[in-house]
This record gives structure tokens, C-alpha cells and sequence, in this order.
């Protein structure tokens, strides 16, 4: 009887730690993500302005990675979360924010909400131009040397993964025709940044895989639509 007796003790002893270092390792976890929620939706470091553009049609999780490859937050995901969250993610509007880098996610949010900068410039780019086409329309609506925006545009310096790889010497086929709201202040290098993001967003829906089928990468796809597009301007 004893025996039983102790054993009994045990068992309820053995459980009885088990709750405790199961309630101990949950406690610990919620710290852990708490910490990590803090430093997700946080900030430090210098807060310097940054001219930040939204394209159209930009979910939240476009604006997250955007917002993270421009240094005002520290990840995009905590942004689209934070976003859905709060109920704005369908009324973030496309256009150019002044922002500063190493903003808290709430504090993007905000500036989000704000809208973009009232003083813009409205410029159309039509389908089928060239760079230096590109460069004239810039130059003629935004006071820019066109010289300028096409060095820009054929320096190599701009890529696009997958579609404009890295060391491409021209961006040629990939700005894409809009009609883009810039500020004053911009520049070749915002211009063809802008065109690059559209594009980015624009084909990101599109069947890839098709390409895949017939051995060509997104770079020749588009160079292929390229030429059948310039071609097409011919009626022969």
C-alpha cells in the first residue's frame, strides 16, 4: 500500500513538473516573440530624409519591401501585418512620400496615411519608346537633361532581378508606360527607378512559366516583346 502510495506521489509529482516546464517554455516563447515584435515594428539608428515611391497597384507587402529596401523600416513584414491589422491596407495611395530612414513601423503607417506629397508633377509615358524617347518626355516635363537621363539609362548600373539581371549595360524595354505623379526635385536616377518598380509590380502576375517551357529567361521575354513591338509599328 505504502508502495502504491509513492507511487501515486510520483506520477502526480512527475506531471505536476511536466505543467510547470511546459508553462515555462510557453512564457518564454511569448517573450521571445514579443521581442521580436518590438524589434520588428522599432527603429534606430540615423533618421535621414528618403524620397520613397509607391507605384500603382501596390499591395501592402509591395509597400513593406519597399519601405525595407529604402531603410525606413526593418522589415516589410511587420509593416503588411501592422497594416491588415489596423484596416489601411486598401487605402495606401501610389505616389512619392517623404519619409526618413529608420522610421517605427506605426510611424510609416502614419506618414502613409497622410498621403503623398501634394506638389508633384504629372508625366506620361506612351508605350513603345525608346531610352531616348524616355529621355526626351523627362527632360521635356521635368526640366531634365536628356542627355543625362539616358547616360542613366545605358550606365549598367540598374538591375532587376529576374528580369533585368545584374550588368545589363541598357534598361531598355523595361520602363514601363504610365502615367507617374513625380516631385519636383527628381532626378534621372528617380525617374528610371519609378519606370523600373512599375514594371517590377506589372510583371509580377504574368505566366513565367510558359517562358521556362521554350528555354528563354524573363530577360530574352522581354527583349523578344521588345522587337515584336517595335516591329509591329511597321504595317509590312
Amino acid at each position: 500500500m505504502l508502495s502504491d502510495l509513492m507511487a501515486g506521489g510520483d506520477a502526480r509529482g512527475g506531471a505536476g513538473r511536466g505543467i510547470l516546464i511546459t508553462l515555462l517554455v510557453l512564457v518564454v516563447l511569448a517573450a521571445g516573440v514579443g521581442v521580436g515584435y518590438r524589434y520588428a515594428t522599432g527603429a534606430s539608428g540615423p533618421s535621414d530624409p528618403v524620397a520613397v515611391d509607391i507605384p500603382d497597384g501596390a499591395t501592402a507587402a509591395d509597400v513593406g519591401d519597399i519601405l525595407q529596401e529604402a531603410g525606413v523600416i526593418r522589415w516589410g513584414l511587420a509593416f503588411r501585418v501592422a497594416a491588415g491589422f489596423e484596416g489601411v491596407e486598401s487605402a495606401l495611395q501610389a505616389g512619392t512620400y517623404d519619409l526618413r530612414t529608420n522610421m517605427t513601423v506605426e510611424q510609416a503607417l502614419d506618414a502613409l496615411r497622410a498621403g503623398p506629397a501634394e506638389e508633384t508633377v504629372t508625366v506620361t509615358f506612351p508605350e513603345g519608346l525608346e531610352v531616348r524617347e524616355v529621355a526626351d518626355v523627362a527632360a521635356s516635363d521635368l526640366g531634365l537633361d536628356p542627355a543625362a537621363v539616358e547616360q542613366a539609362a545605358t550606365s549598367g548600373a540598374f538591375t532587376l532581378p529576374p528580369y533585368l539581371p545584374p550588368g545589363t549595360g541598357t534598361v531598355e524595354g523595361f520602363l514601363f508606360p504610365k502615367t507617374y505623379e513625380f516631385p519636383p526635385e527628381a532626378d534621372a536616377d528617380h525617374v528610371i527607378d519609378r519606370l523600373l518598380q512599375q514594371f517590377e509590380l506589372e510583371a509580377d502576375g504574368l505566366p513565367w512559366q510558359a517562358a521556362e517551357k521554350l528555354g528563354l529567361s524573363p530577360y530574352e521575354v522581354v527583349i523578344v516583346a521588345s522587337l515584336v513591338e517595335r516591329e509591329a509599328r511597321v504595317p509590312a
